[in-house]
């Protein structure tokens, strides 16, 4: 039986928030923050300064775009020993939404801060999922057969690529289906490795902003050390003098014919399969375009079983959520006749659910 595995937010950083919402960005200080240390009684506020001054300048240029936020600028400056803590809870606020605006005014200083930003942020904040990762593989991934399974990303993060190279227990390995123009280690290839097609692209993938070339970067030469740097003379006859930057899309963005190949295999992989696990992922509307990607393939696998894997908050009622997901899914899947399970404990308790043997041929 083939299966498909969506990941969202719930699977990344985050249990129940948009991976560019109201935390990214926002929660950076309080996120990463350390304990600053006291000389003759006083916080020594150097290093907290310096790790965050990026942080600085995203809330003054949050304050351009929104005047009433110069109050955080502030706030932030004033904090003294207490961590940053802001409360920013409307959508025109987020980070992707002053993103869609620096590129509509075409302030290319600003996208590059932003995406700096997520990288740093999301790089601290993602080992704190390593586990789940590691277990989704080890309990999941490894009793599925040879070719049966494959994986369909929203998340930045790069967690899963972790074992890009060494593989687990030397059995899983992953395919991002992609050629790059450069990779930063010795990658050799794998029998039947397992395809990660991720659609909002990643933050271990670095594209030239002059030549377009791609690279593809592992986690112990990534977090801080490629955003910006110069495209290596490896990748030319003669020389770039382009910046690599984080090959990410927000869902407003334009892809270009590297994601249209990803879609188009995702697609097909929809259609193929006979159950999809759907984890963490909510089909936002404004992410109309993969809402549609869904909706074409599973018109065509009308039998197939669907599994979702939410979470439900302390002051939710997990009937009403499930009967709020169960009319969403109506709605997008109208010719949907297979089984519809939903699993509302969250991505990790979902790890630990006894589940029988494979069934090998």
């Amino acid at each position: 039986m083939k299966e498909v595995f969506v990941l969202g937010a719930g699977a990344s950083a985050a249990l129940a928030n948009l991976p560019l919402g109201h935390e990214l960005i926002w929660n950076y200080h309080m996120d990463c923050a350390l304990c600053k240390p006291i000389i003759n009684d006083v916080p020594d506020m150097t290093q907290d300064n310096n790790q965050f001054a990026g942080l600085r300048e995203f809330l003054i240029l949050a304050s351009n775009v929104y005047p009433e936020l110069k109050s955080k600028v502030r706030e932030f400056d004033d904090r003294g020993i207490n961590i940053f803590t802001p409360f920013v809870n409307e959508k025109k606020y987020f980070a992707d939404e002053i993103l869609k605006v620096m590129q509509e005014n075409g302030n290319q200083e600003g996208i590059l801060l932003i995406k700096k930003l997520i990288l740093k942020h999301l790089d601290r904040k993602s080992l704190a999922r390593r586990n789940a990762y590691e277990n989704f593989i080890k309990k999941i991934l490894i009793n599925k057969e040879d070719n049966n399974v494959s994986i369909i990303s929203f998340n930045f993060d790069y967690l899963l690529n972790d074992y890009y190279e060494n593989g687990i227990d030397n059995v899983i390995y992953f395919d991002y289906l992609l050629d790059f123009d450069y990779i930063r280690e010795n990658g050799c290839k794998h029998k039947n490795p397992i395809p990660l097609v991720k659609l909002h692209g990643s933050l271990d993938w670095g594209l030239c902003n002059k030549c377009n070339k791609l690279h593809l970067y592992f986690p112990h030469n990534l977090a801080n050390n490629y955003f910006g740097e110069g495209c290596p003379p490896v990748c030319h006859v003669g020389k770039c003098d382009g910046i690599i930057e984080p090959y990410i899309f927000l869902p407003h963005q334009k892809h270009d014919e590297r994601i249209s190949s990803l879609r188009n295999r995702a697609e097909k992989e929809l259609r193929e399969a006979r159950k999809i696990t759907i984890i963490g992922y909510s089909f936002p509307e404004y992410d109309q375009s993969v809402i549609e990607l869904f909706q074409r393939a599973l018109d065509d696998n009308a039998n197939v079983e669907l599994e979702v894997v939410d979470y439900c908050e302390s002051n939710e009622s997990e009937a009403e959520k499930i009967a709020e997901i169960k009319r969403k899914y109506n709605d997008m899947f109208p010719k949907q006749k297979g089984r519809l399970t939903i699993n509302l404990s969250g991505f990790e308790s979902w790890l630990e659910k006894p589940r029988c043997p494979p069934l090998h041929s």
